[in-house]
């Protein structure tokens, strides 16, 4: 029989440690005991999860108390019975004060063990599944509103990463942002995400195509107009300007904007306010211009088609999303990202794709970037029969061809296979998992591979060691057993 937790047990009486050990493995519970705190601390800080831990109060060195403070400290909702022989309503306070769960009073009886045990684990199992239902029904409820903010940006490399840190000091201000990026990298995301950790979250978030509108309908677009403006002018109609107020207004694709229209823009951003079309009311707007390009605007300038006093007040800040082929270590992310997301769209559950075809995927271009990607993977979705995805099922032009095994050129974990573009254990990437759990596992475990070293960590992951500190921290938040850093 499977045993249904694992308990870390600490006490220095040899004797009453094996009486108890036994007494837990024969109510099914999987123990680990120790004669003294350190042994038990370092345990814990080995990644190995366990659901409860069951210490003596007085112990030589560290004492039953200290030994539960450092436990929070490293893993605030891990809980803690605490056994004592001196069962005195003092001792008991001191230990719930401190975050003790319960306590057990010797001599131990063996029904009081059973139901302090299983209640306290029956609790901390309560309350870590309504945490991860409050956080599903906050992801859902944001995903349905469109509101993401930063998990809207999938990705873990070391370039998503700085862009995600320069996004969120850029966020709280009114500054102008300019968003530069190839075809197909999400710049309409990081807009979107940009807005959705600004005060103006509440507020609308408007999105214009500038090279999709005609030039003779594009001031009317933005601006508004009266009636009689022009013919067919029949009424009065807000621009995009007074429908953004109060929000955000991303102008995609403004290198395309006539440079007449240009010149009106430059008197918006100076000035806050227009006339519509038609009009001689001045309007007074409060929105936030996110301007977004693939285009070079400096050489536009250079060539005279695109104003250069209006470049330089777009570019107050700059964010710039790299492409996909500069961050090959996310296609695997992304990949369970929208494969989640299609398995969902398409009501197709457990769609997952192989080794081989991550990495034949992994050693593409992708000119196209993200877009191309998660086009290509509808696809396969689309033309496939089962869940199971592999490199048999890819377009040529993708490196599909019959499966194949995957050369193994480096030793594996047990229960782990090797990439063949890495030669080191490949992660097991599961359609179902929302993007941030993907993440979460991904650091977690390389967390783990570094013996919760945290500085090697983060220098593994490509991230700075605040970052993945940050990352932690939300994760204990979450009710993540996250184990305590090993020294450096």
């Amino acid at each position: 029989m499977t045993p249904s937790a694992r308990i870390l047990l600490i006490d220095d009486d040899a004797a009453g440690r094996t009486a108890l050990r036994r007494a837990l493995q024969r109510m099914n519970y999987e123990v680990e005991a120790h004669a003294a705190g350190a042994p038990a601390l370092k345990s814990l800080g080995d990644g190995t999860g366990f659901d409860l831990v069951i210490t003596d109060i007085k112990m030589p060195g560290m004492d039953g108390l200290e030994l539960l403070r450092r436990v929070k400290e490293a893993n605030p909702e891990l809980p803690v019975i605490l056994i004592t022989a001196f069962g005195t309503i003092e001792n008991a306070v001191e230990a719930i004060s401190q975050g003790a769960s319960d306590y057990l009073t010797k001599p131990l009886g063996l029904p009081e063990v059973r139901a302090k045990v299983a209640k306290t684990l029956e609790s901390s199992h309560i309350r870590r599944e309504n945490r991860r239902l409050k956080g599903e029904n906050e992801r859902l409820r944001k995903e349905a509103k469109g509101h993401l903010g930063l998990q809207a940006l999938v990705g873990v490399s070391p370039a998503m990463e700085h862009l995600k840190q320069q996004l969120l000091q850029v966020a709280p201000t009114p500054s102008s942002v300019l968003v530069v990026g190839e075809s197909g990298t999400g710049k309409e995301l990081v807009a979107r995400a940009l807005h959705d950790e600004s005060a103006r979250a509440s507020r609308q978030f408007l999105p214009i195509n500038c090279a999709a509108i005609p030039n003779d309908i594009l001031e009317s677009e933005l601006f508004g107009h009266e009636r009689g403006a022009f013919t067919g002018a029949v009424g009065r109609k807000p621009g995009k300007f007074e429908v953004a107020s109060g929000g955000t207004l991303l102008l995609d694709e403004v290198g395309e904007l006539p440079l007449g229209m240009q010149a009106k823009l430059l008197r918006v951003l100076e000035e806050k306010s227009f006339m519509r079309v038609g009009g001689v009311d001045t309007i007074k707007v409060d929105v936030r211009i996110v301007a977004a390009t693939n285009s070079n605007l400096e050489q536009l300038v250079a060539k005279g088609e695109f104003r250069a006093d209006l470049y330089y007040r777009l570019k107050v800040i700059t964010l710039t999303i790299p492409p996909l082929r500069e961050r090959k270590e996310d296609i695997p992310v992304l990949i369970g990202h929208f494969l989640e997301r299609l398995s969902r769209e398409y009501q197709r559950p457990g769609l997952n794709l192989s080794r081989a075809a991550i990495a034949a995927l992994e050693a593409g271009d992708w000119p196209g970037n993200i877009r191309e990607l998660r086009n290509m993977l509808e696809s396969l979705v689309v033309l496939s029969n089962g869940p199971d995805l592999g490199l048999g099922d890819l377009p040529p032009e993708y490196g599909g061809t019959p499966e194949t095994p995957v050369p193994v050129v480096a030793a594996a974990p047990a229960g782990k296979e090797v990439s063949a573009a890495t030669g080191t254990a490949a992660p097991t990437y599961e359609a179902g998992l929302p993007m941030a759990e993907l993440e979460k596992r991904h650091i977690l475990r390389t967390l783990a591979e570094q013996d919760n070293n945290r500085t090697r960590a983060a220098r593994v992951l490509g991230i700075g060691r605040r970052t993945l500190q940050r990352k932690l921290e939300e994760y204990k938040e979450e009710g993540e057993l996250v184990p305590p850093p090993a020294p450096d």
